[in-house]
């Protein structure tokens, strides 16, 4: 603490100080923004971190303290967009359509086993025990 010009004590705050506040307040609101974006509240958390980690390594160079929300912000949405690049699957083209998938069996055919399954659970037929045994 110094003195000020009136003689009160002025506390001097360090860059890590300012941004600890700053993130304090700013976490909650780059979480719904995050959760906005992404529609998954762990996806969310992971971003809101991955912004204020970035925000806090341009601490320093963040020169309007004032703009550091809207900083943080941008750094959120590219950090999700970057994300999302990562993720996702690449499309196959192909130079003609694939084949079609083998047809499901027709009802008629389905009945029929199902029935023949019946049939074998009221009339088993021989169990071991029923076999002749060979020597």
């Amino acid at each position: 603490m110094r003195p000020a010009e009136g003689g009160a004590p002025v506390r001097v705050t360090t860059a890590e100080e300012q941004f600890t506040e700053f993130a304090t307040l700013a976490a909650a609101r780059l979480r719904r923004t995050a959760f906005l974006l992404c529609g998954d509240w762990h996806t969310a958390e992971d971003l809101a971190q991955t912004a204020l980690a970035k925000v806090f390594v341009s601490w320093r160079r963040i020169s309007h303290k004032d703009a550091a929300q809207a900083y943080a912000t941008r750094t959120l949405v590219n950090s999700y967009l970057a994300l999302r690049r990562r993720k996702r699957v690449a499309e196959v083209l192909l130079s003609r359509l694939p084949e079609r998938a083998a047809p499901s069996q027709t009802p008629e055919l389905r009945l029929v086993m199902l029935d023949a399954d019946q049939r074998r659970d009221r009339h088993p037929g021989p169990t071991d025990q029923d076999r002749p045994r060979s020597l």
